[in-house]
């Protein structure tokens, strides 16, 4: 298909789509061109809920990294998954593997935390630094060091002082 047709079919369907939905706004979401456009409903805070919208015209012929659009499939593809049961999700706070794993977490921040009040000084020190001097992470990554300290800079910001320099976090004693 030439681009000239997939630029006029997606023209008339957006056309199509903004002369019968009301409140539609033409948005740009993912560096992707939709539409967004209110749901009506708020979220438990008190949000307004929007849903997107993108048109894609697809491939009448298959190319080198796609097939052709096949119609049939697609609904028969569908209709196959709205037929499968839907499972709910466990709620985290019943999961005992997710309980375990968040009590690690708490207990890791929690020593990074204790660490930092009594060892940091006025001297800056990179996340790396600070995780080569507690022993006990050893297992953990230098990226979730930084976000522990991140999280402990932000709760204790009269006592830690987090400063960025050419996009590298710096703490220190506040």
């Amino acid at each position: 298909m030439k681009n000239e047709i997939r630029v006029a079919a997606n023209a008339a369907v957006e056309a199509l789509i903004e002369g019968h939905v009301p409140g539609l706004v033409p948005v740009r979401v993912a560096k992707k061109d939709c539409y967004a456009i209110d749901t009506g409903m708020k979220d438990e805070n008190g949000n307004t809920v929007f849903a997107t919208v993108e048109v894609t015209v697809k491939n009448t012929e298959a190319t080198k990294t796609s097939p052709a659009f096949d119609l049939d499939a697609a609904i028969a593809a569908r209709a196959e998954n709205d037929a499968k049961p839907k499972t709910e999700k466990k709620a985290k706070q019943d999961d005992p593997e997710a309980e375990a794993k968040r009590a690690k977490r708490n207990a890791e921040q929690e020593m990074v935390k204790d660490w930092c009040m009594v060892n940091l000084t006025d001297e800056p020190m990179t996340t790396t630094n600070i995780k080569a001097a507690i022993p006990e992470l050893a297992e953990v990554s230098v990226m979730q060091v930084g976000t522990y300290l991140k999280n402990i800079a932000a709760d204790n910001a009269d006592k830690i002082k987090r400063e960025v320099v050419k996009g590298k976090p710096y703490y220190s004693r506040a």
